[in-house]
């Protein structure tokens, strides 16, 4: 890697978005109290930055944004100091701020990534690239959720001859769960024609519905006041899979009168791009039935960056105001740091404390995605299989079911 002067990183080879996702890495080094900038730094920036293509090509891959950054966030909040290289970044403001030996490797290879496409900058796919390539934690934990080098160098090689994410997200600012439901369960029953004419169904998975929180958030969701809800529970644990049960109840006319009505999910690559205008449009769209918000606690003061204050603001309001259902979700840290004492969740909204499924509630649902990991890797499971792997799930690795189980190996 060269250096302007001594070992200062040299950035003119690097794109302005590349040079943005850096110091918005500095940013969030501060925040946590470290003095070296490494690669998860480096990540959770790209994962804010959400008109980079790094963000789009993890959109790409379906990866759920908010629980790596929650995991990212976790991490970060328990690691230990790294050692620090000889390379330094000349953050805005002039200040020059140590590279950890990882970010300085990663930083190398994405140079090495930009050059094989013979291009003369280095952007934000490149970092990710060069993420995942390089054996650290950040790129670790992308394997984690399923994001492997090969994946990345097509996404970039489709990027580069002209077919790649470009100029403005069109996804999505919100999707109704219960038209997708609805959607994806004609199409099941053979009904393809009514399956093609819902957009919304793109991406849906069937999940296995949990009754006993299933009936607490229903009876949350009923109540003349607090029918708001905060599902509480680890990264991983189900907390989305409960509220897209509720809408496969909803979507078969099994649910309860008063929940009649859309369910509209928060989608985490738009929010990312302009949180408060994204709030408001899903305010807007969701008047009339109840909104999905993930990582409830960003809002609240959980994230530094532009936009989630005054986002936070508008979530205030319609909790006070009554004028919709909320649900929000968060983990138990950010619950406890966040949420807890604020008055607008203690006035508007009950808490549903989740907690993990246990080994035997975990099977049916790895059986769901038998039939996806089959395919995809050219297998054939063992009747017990899904058992086994959820026995041992638990007993070895880390984080809840079913997670763990279905986490691809780092």
């Amino acid at each position: 890697m060269q250096s302007q002067s001594s070992n200062v990183l040299d950035l003119h080879t690097f794109s302005v978005s590349a040079i943005r996702a850096l110091n918005m890495a500095v940013a969030i080094m501060r925040r946590f109290g470290h003095r070296a900038l490494n690669t998860e730094h480096a990540l959770l920036a790209l994962l804010n930055q959400g008109d980079g293509n790094a963000n789009k090509i993890l959109q790409h891959f379906g990866v759920d944004l908010f629980a790596v950054r929650a995991a990212l966030e976790q991490y970060l909040a328990e690691a230990n100091a790294v050692p620090l290289s000889d390379l330094e970044f000349e953050a805005d403001g002039g200040r020059r701020v140590p590279l950890s030996p990882n970010l300085a490797i990663v930083l190398d290879r994405a140079r090495i990534v930009a050059d094989n496409y013979r291009l003369a900058w280095v952007g934000t796919d490149h970092l990710l690239a060069a993420i995942v390539q390089v054996e650290n934690p950040a790129g670790a934990l992308l394997r984690r959720y399923g994001v492997l080098a090969k994946d990345v160098d097509d996404a970039l090689a489709t990027i580069n001859a002209g077919g790649g994410a470009k100029g403005d997200s069109n996804t999505e600012t919100v999707v109704d769960l219960v038209a997708a439901a609805k959607a994806a369960q004609a199409a099941r029953a053979g009904d393809q024609g009514a399956a093609t004419t819902a957009a919304p169904a793109r991406g849906w998975t069937p999940v296995v519905e949990r009754a006993a929180p299933l009936r607490e958030l229903v009876n949350i969701l009923l109540q003349r006041r607090r029918n708001s809800a905060v599902i509480v529970g680890e990264a991983g644990a189900g907390k989305r899979s409960l509220v897209a049960g509720l809408a496969q109840l909803v979507a078969r006319g099994q649910a309860p009168a008063g929940l009649q009505c859309g369910i509209w999910a928060l989608q985490p690559a738009a929010l990312l791009g302009n949180p408060e205008a994204n709030i408001e449009l899903a305010l807007r769209v969701a008047h009339a039935g109840i909104l999905l918000v993930p990582d409830l606690p960003l809002f609240f003061g959980g994230s530094a960056f532009p936009g989630y204050a005054e986002a936070g603001m508008a979530l205030r309001g319609a909790l006070t105001d009554g004028r919709l259902r909320l649900i929000g979700t968060a983990t138990p840290q950010g619950f406890n740091k966040y949420l807890e004492s604020d008055a607008a969740i203690s006035a508007g909204a009950g808490v549903l404390r989740l907690e993990p499924p246990t080994v035997a509630e975990a099977v049916p649902i790895l059986e769901l995605h038998r039939p996806d990991f089959e395919r995809d890797y050219k297998v054939t499971f063992a009747p017990d299989a899904t058992g086994t792997a959820a026995a041992l799930a638990k007993q070895y690795l880390p984080g809840p079911l079913p997670a763990s189980a279905l986490a691809a190996p780092s």
